[in-house]
């Protein structure tokens, strides 16, 4: 038996994570009353005593539970594209591409803006590098996440450079 506690930061990451839980509902299940997490032994003996003589045996489960590392497999990628576009149009439509893939900006290196970018297959952790001019710029993308995940928002991305840049 596993226990797996998955924090969330907002009400969307919350709807993935019971669309998750109801696709395994056959081998997974939500605990009915409480779950203490008690990191020393002193009090957990403490509050399993005061608890086990206020309510009846049978109602009562009590576990030992070592953290697991969380560590998914994962893949890096990096892509390198040089367009006859300005800086700042370049960086405007990628902004728009990240925000059309619901992308959520989590700060940035010395290099590159980071990004969150959720897809059906999984989040994946892109970082955006630009250098250039008003004629010409390179955007060097870096993508983190399941093998799914991160070729289906490259494939996305791409995809959407070969457009923007044939546009004159």
């Amino acid at each position: 038996m596993y226990f797996l506690q998955v924090y969330y930061r907002n009400d969307n990451e919350r709807k993935r994570l019971d669309y998750i839980i109801n696709k395994w509902n056959n081998k997974v299940s939500k605990l009915d009353g409480y779950l203490l997490k008690i990191d020393d032994e002193t009090t957990y003996k403490e509050i399993f005593n005061e608890i086990s003589s206020k309510f009846p045996p049978e109602l009562i489960k009590s576990y030992k539970a070592e953290e697991l590392e969380v560590k998914p497999q994962t893949i890096q990628e990096t892509k390198t594209y040089l367009l006859n576009k300005s800086l700042h149009d370049t960086k405007t439509f990628l902004n728009f591409i990240i925000a059309k893939n619901k992308g959520i900006y989590l700060g940035k290196t010395e290099e590159a803006d980071i990004y969150d970018i959720y897809t059906r297959k999984g989040i994946v952790r892109t970082f955006v590098a630009l250098k250039g001019d008003t004629n010409k710029t390179q955007i060097i993308l870096s993508y983190e996440g399941t093998k799914e995940a991160v070729n289906k928002i490259e494939e996305e991305i791409e995809k959407e450079i070969k457009i923007f840049e044939e546009i004159r």
